[in-house]
Formats: C-alpha cells, structure tokens, sequence
C-alpha cells in the first residue's frame, strides 16, 4: 500500500503533463475524424483543361467535341503556345484532329487523331476511353448502315445508358468512422502510456533509492507487483477516457457486438503497451531517452503495422516485419471485427488469435522486465 500511495503522490505531480498529454492526443483524434468524410456511393467525374485541335472543322469532329465537353475544359490556345501550355500543365492534354479525318473514318485507312497527355494521367486515360466509345459507337452505326437522323443524338442516347446499382446497407451499420478512431487509437496509447508511465517510473529509478528500496520491508518482488498494478489502473485510466470520447462520436456504433469488441481488443492492446512500457524503464534510466523512445515507437509502428496506412496497401515484406509488433495485431483485429455481420467461432477465430496473440507479447515482455530487473539488481547490490 507504501508503493501505491507512493505511486499517486508522483502521479499527482505530474498531473498537469498528464492533462496536456491526453487533451493533445485526443484533440488530434477528434480534428482527423474530423477530417474524414463519409463514403458516397455516387460518383462525379472531375473535368480537366484539355486543347482541341481541330483542322478537319466538320459537323463530326464538332460533335465529338461537344460530347468530350462534359469530361473536359476546352481551352483555346493558339498553336504556336501549345507546348508551353503543355509543359506548364496548363492543360493535361492535346487532342489534334487531322485534317480529313472524317472522310476517311468509313474507310479501310482511317486517320487516326493524335493525342498527347501527361504521363500515367488516370484524367487522360478516362478521356481517351470516353473518345474511343464515340467513335466506336459511330463506326458501328455507318459501318452497318443503321438509319438514324442524327448521328451524334443517336450515339449520345446510347452511351447515356448506364445500369442502376443500388447499394444495400439493411441491417448493416457502417463502422469506417470508429475503426479509424481505434486504429489511430493504437498510436495515441503508445505515445501517452510510455510517455506518462516513462515520467513516473523514472522516479524510482536513482540508485540511492533502488538501495534504500532493497533494505525496506517490502521485498523487490513485490514492489515490482504493486508497480505494476499502478501502472495498469493508470493504463485502464486512460483507457476509458478514451472510451468514452468513443461513445460520444459513435453512440450508434460502439454499443453493438462490433463496437464492444473494438473496445475488448483495445483493452488487449492497452495490456500488451502497459507491459512493453514496463521493459523501457527497465531497460534505461534516462527520462528523455525514454520520451525519445516511445515517440520513436509510436509513430514507427504506426506507420508499418498499418495504424496511418491500411494493411492492404503495405508491402508484404513490412508486413513481415510488423507480425512482429502488437500493433500489427490489433489493426488486423479491428480490419476484421469492423466487417463481421454473422458471429460463429469460425468467423470469429482469426479474431481470437490477434487477441491471443497480443497477450502472448505482454507475457514475453513481463519475462524479459523478471529476467533484466534481477540482473540490474545483483549488479547494483
């Protein structure tokens, strides 16, 4: 009870850190989820500025640009600025039409219109698609003599077409929002826990105070027990504070079975980051080392376990790399738990394994605290 009391008179100087921390974090939480928007399931296409060349001057090739107009920003440039425009980005791209192009389109040589573009430009390629349906679309038409009294109404009306897809959401609810808040979830409790705990368990740290520890009544085995224990209410702490700022964001989300599962696993990791918090101060004795360690940790991890950077779009090597890391296994957790709709204990045991999984880490780290505290102890002794 020594230890704890002992414990709280130094959490309680370091209050006002404390606070600031955890405003900090959670500010940045709430101004990226902020940030985010919602998934449409509309889409609207972007125009871009475009040259038209057009030496031909037919009824056809005036048509075809009309059609083109509602994919791009026609800008009139004079030939001889074309490439300065082009080089600046100006414009994307230069669509030239030769002269008699419509002539020979019906026939066995056509001529082909030139086109020159950005490279690797998604815009471009999704104008080029656009101009190739219409002058498909055309050549089908003469080629196969189908009457019509106007060429280009007809082959507007039957791009126009398009199928209705509707999308259907009955009975499912859209976790997008409250997995991004427990994904980044996983930074903030590694830069707060071993930042604040690094702060606190550094105060025990000064050898006079190890030594006077070692000849007081309570046994060092225990002083590490009830350390531990502070640390993990402090963590637990945290921990529903930031809960809670959950709830407040998702009140719709977070008291379903997903939602309390994406708590359950954060729970886990808090565990696994408590533990690994422990091993640092352990491990050194300097409380700017510690600081630096942790942000080091924080925003490593984050970035090759797919915290800031889906899973699915990580290299496999890093992904190798990262099973190594709880946090890889708390994101592939949450990736999972966001989409379950049926709860069986097959579904559910890729799940189960990431928890396990992340317990297995805070055992391995409270070994090798067990396995070093003692070794610094004989040493200091």
């Amino acid at each position: 009870m020594i230890v704890f009391k002992l414990y709280l008179k130094i959490l309680n100087k370091n209050k006002t850190a404390i606070l600031v921390y955890l405003t900090i974090f959670i500010g940045l939480t709430v101004l990226l989820m902020s940030t985010l928007s919602k998934n449409t399931t509309s889409f609207s296409s972007t125009k871009f500025d475009v040259a038209y060349v057009d030496h031909d001057q037919t009824k056809f090739t005036s048509d075809l640009k009309e059609y083109l107009s509602d994919y791009a920003n026609f800008k009139e440039i004079d030939n001889d600025a074309l490439e300065d425009a082009f080089f600046y980005r100006d414009i994307v791209m230069i669509i030239e039409i030769p002269e008699g192009f419509t002539d020979s389109f019906n026939t066995n040589q056509p001529l082909k219109i030139m086109t020159k573009s950005v490279p690797d430009s998604s815009s471009s390629f999704s104008l080029e698609s656009q101009m190739e349906k219409y002058l498909n679309l055309a050549a089908i038409y003469l080629n196969n003599d189908l009457s019509t009294d106007d060429l280009n109404q007809a082959i507007i009306a039957n791009l126009s077409k398009s199928a209705t897809v509707e999308l259907s959401t009955k009975g499912n609810v859209d976790y997008e929002f409250a997995q991004a808040y427990y994904d980044y979830l996983a930074y903030m409790i590694l830069a707060l826990v071993i930042t604040v705990m690094g702060s606190i368990m550094i105060s025990f740290k000064p050898v006079d105070i190890v030594r006077r520890n070692n000849i007081s009544a309570i046994s060092n085995k225990k002083m590490n027990l009830f350390l531990i224990f502070a640390n993990a209410l402090l963590g637990l702490g945290f921990l529903v504070v930031l809960i809670i700022v959950s709830i407040i964001l998702f009140p719709d989300q977070m008291f379903k079975t997903n939602g309390l599962l994406l708590m359950l696993n954060s729970f886990i990791f808090m565990i696994s980051v408590i533990t690994l918090s422990y091993l640092l101060v352990t491990l050194f004795d300097s409380k700017n080392v510690i600081n630096g360690i942790g942000n080091i940790f924080s925003l490593g991890f984050s970035f090759i376990t797919g915290v800031f950077i889906p899973q699915i779009f990580l290299d496999p090597s890093i992904l190798t790399i990262a099973r190594l890391i709880p946090s890889y296994w708390y994101v592939a957790a949450n990736n999972r738990i966001v989409t379950l709709n049926h709860y069986n204990l097959s579904i559910m045991k890729p799940i189960i394994t990431s928890y396990l999984i992340q317990f297995g880490f805070a055992i391995i780290f409270i070994i090798l605290t067990i396995i070093i505290s003692k070794k610094k102890q004989k040493l200091e002794s």
